[in-house]
């Protein structure tokens, strides 16, 4: 559900998040995705404080599993190692837990060697899904 400013309402679904959660289920959450930017929608958290703030809401709400992409200030898509570290560092401490999937995206522009760099950052990569 979209606030009026075309936000995310989290008042509505923490209203609904008793009945919501009756049942066991998995939440992921992409709160970024590669594409899309401010002009697009002004809620899309393209900074790293605001993506944490936007995964720590919907952590708050239940969700376990979140997909990242990170971006250069300029909202450009990145898939620079240390942006995803102080991505990865401020979700671990905001939503202590949870299962963080981190995306290069598919686009073309980002090659093998960028993937690897991210995949292979020691306890951010595909060896341990982001666990400790």
């Amino acid at each position: 559900m979209l606030a009026k400013n075309g936000g995310f309402d989290i008042e509505f679904w923490l209203e609904k998040k008793e009945k919501l959660m009756s049942k066991p289920c998995i939440i992921c959450v992409a709160i970024t995705g590669s594409v899309p930017q401010k002009s697009d929608n002004p809620a899309v958290p393209i900074s790293i404080e605001e993506q944490v703030e936007s995964t720590q809401a919907a952590f708050e709400l239940g969700a376990s599993i979140a997909h990242c992409h990170v971006r250069l200030p300029d909202g450009t898509p990145s898939s620079d190692p240390g942006r995803f570290a102080l991505l990865m560092e401020g979700i671990k401490t905001h939503c202590p837990g949870m299962i963080v999937q981190l995306s290069t995206g598919g686009a073309l522009w980002c090659g093998a060697g960028a993937r690897w760099d991210v995949a292979a950052a020691p306890g951010y990569g595909v060896t341990d899904g982001g666990l400790e």
